[in-house]
């Protein structure tokens, strides 16, 4: 994508290249669990991991799951990395938002 060029989501408009809009505002009533795989803690994501919070009223739990999805299934997939640790004090930020009866789910490496 280039520089400007916005991607939409199910009326939460992102801005690639900061010229960020400010979503519609849209009440995600039936959303109770949200997995972030992949989550890394770039600004792109939390600002629509935000934006769900704001809008997912009766959300119960956010999953972050650090692992590079392109590692799922191969032996790197659950060795410790300095970015895997940094996702996950990155994710922390996000128990700020959540409402009172949510629980935020860190993942580690199961193995």
């Amino acid at each position: 994508m280039a520089g400007g060029q916005r991607q939409n989501f199910k009326g939460c408009q992102l801005g690639i290249g900061r010229g960020v809009q400010k979503a519609t505002k849209y009440l995600h009533q039936q959303l109770l669990v949200m997995e972030l795989a992949g989550f890394v803690g770039h600004s792109f994501e939390f600002e629509l991991v935000f934006y769900l919070l704001e809008n997912a009223v009766m959300l119960e739990k956010v999953i972050v799951d650090p692992r590079n999805y392109y590692m799922i299934g191969t032996p790197c997939e659950f060795k410790e990395t300095k970015e895997k640790q940094e996702a996950r004090k990155r994710a922390r930020k996000l128990e700020r938002r959540l409402l009172p009866n949510a629980k935020l789910i860190i993942l580690y490496n199961l193995i």
